[in-house]
């Protein structure tokens, strides 16, 4: 979905600024914003011109250390990575794989907790992931991120939340949209 339609259609509409900005929240040792920057460099080269950030995000700085280092040992990089993908964007370093550093430097790893306020540069966000992390929160934490989450994203911003999670009797201010069985929700429009 991001490759075939949520992408393109964020490039169409912020091509006189050039600028995409991504937030993976609860990113845990990285594999999701790599495989985010990967995607966009292989399936969007012009992207390389243009101001694209992902800001990724964990409540331990502990496994942010190991996302910030971009090795990854032969069982990880064998879950779910093609094997063009590791050959295109790792180096082999011993019995791990390293990040390149063109991938590495798409990203601004940082720590961040849920409850707390978010950063001020994590305003007009074009896509969020906020995926597989409400689900340890109460219904009423759930609802306090989402509407700040909604105050963070862009008027036409894409939220992903994980498979298991849904809005429902949580927070009114996105709609739910369906493309190709994928969920996603936009902020509702005022």
């Amino acid at each position: 979905m991001l490759k075939t339609t949520i992408i393109p259609e964020m490039m169409e509409k912020r091509k006189k600024e050039r600028k995409l900005t991504i937030w993976s929240n609860a990113c845990s040792s990285g594999q999701e914003p790599y495989t985010i920057a990967m995607l966009l460099l292989d399936s969007f080269p012009e992207l390389r011109n243009w101001n694209v950030t992902i800001h990724a995000t964990d409540l331990s700085n502990q496994i942010l250390t190991k996302a910030r280092s971009g090795i990854y040992n032969q069982t990880e990089v064998n879950r779910g990575l093609p094997m063009q993908l590791l050959m295109k964007y790792f180096v082999r370093d011993g019995m791990q794989w390293k990040i390149k550093d063109d991938i590495r430097d798409m990203i601004q790893f940082s720590e961040l907790n849920l409850i707390e306020r978010f950063p001020r540069q994590f305003q007009g966000l074009d896509i969020v992931f906020l995926r597989n992390v409400l689900i340890y929160f109460c219904p009423e934490t759930k609802t306090d991120i989402l509407n700040r989450v909604d105050s963070s994203i862009a008027s036409d911003g894409c939220l992903f939340l994980g498979g298991s999670e849904s809005m429902m009797n949580i927070c009114d201010r996105f709609d739910r949209e369906l493309i190709n069985k994928a969920v996603f929700y936009r902020p509702k429009s005022n």
